[in-house]
């Protein structure tokens, strides 16, 4: 997934600075590079908040508009309100074509209905839900698939069970549990009978 974002340097000052800021509509970003001082910049925040509703912002290559130049970055890191859950603060890191980099993953569940396990009265045990990976940037995957249609009771998925692009690499051991199900059920039909 690919998005563009513009950005303005701003001036790093004190705390009531950037409590102004946000109320002028902005949210206070960084933007690290590799070999290079950390830049200090504003980014509208209606912008930055669509990113973050898709439940994709560190999954999402973003071009940056930065002083009429396109700078392709990533979220690294990002902060909302306790409150009223909107992003206060992110920092972006610069990535290029041909460099690996380390990112979360959303993983979405599909064809709940279709299992067994489920069907029968089992519990769905969701033990992750992102996945740290090391990719490039035209192999960064949206999301991570797992399909829950052959989990039957006692049953569980692991990393191992998934699949990956080939410049795609999940960081956790290949035995962690990503989901799994539990408890003791009967077939539907059954218990209507």
């Amino acid at each position: 997934m690919v998005a563009s974002l513009k950005c303005v340097k701003r001036e790093l000052k004190n705390t009531s600075h950037m409590k102004q800021l946000r109320k002028d509509g902005f949210v206070p970003a960084v933007i690290h590079k590799k070999g290079t001082k950390v830049e200090n910049v504003s980014i509208e925040s209606v912008d930055l908040q669509a990113l973050y509703e898709t439940g994709y912002i560190k999954s999402t290559v973003i071009n940056l508009d930065y002083n009429s130049k396109e700078v392709r970055v990533i979220v690294y890191d990002y902060h909302t309100h306790p409150v009223s859950g909107k992003i206060i603060h992110v920092d972006f890191k610069v990535i290029t074509k041909s460099e690996y980099f380390i990112t979360d993953v959303v993983i979405r569940f599909k064809n709940k209905s279709m299992s067994p396990g489920i069907k029968r009265g089992a519990k769905l045990n969701k033990i992750k839900r992102s996945l740290k990976i090391k990719t490039k940037a035209d192999s960064l995957p949206k999301e991570v698939i797992v399909d829950l249609s052959k989990l039957n009771i006692g049953d569980n998925i692991k990393i191992s069970d998934c699949s990956f692009e080939k410049d795609v690499h999940p960081l956790d051991k290949v035995d962690t549990v990503i989901v799994a199900t539990k408890g003791k059920g009967k077939l539907k039909e059954e218990e209507a009978s």
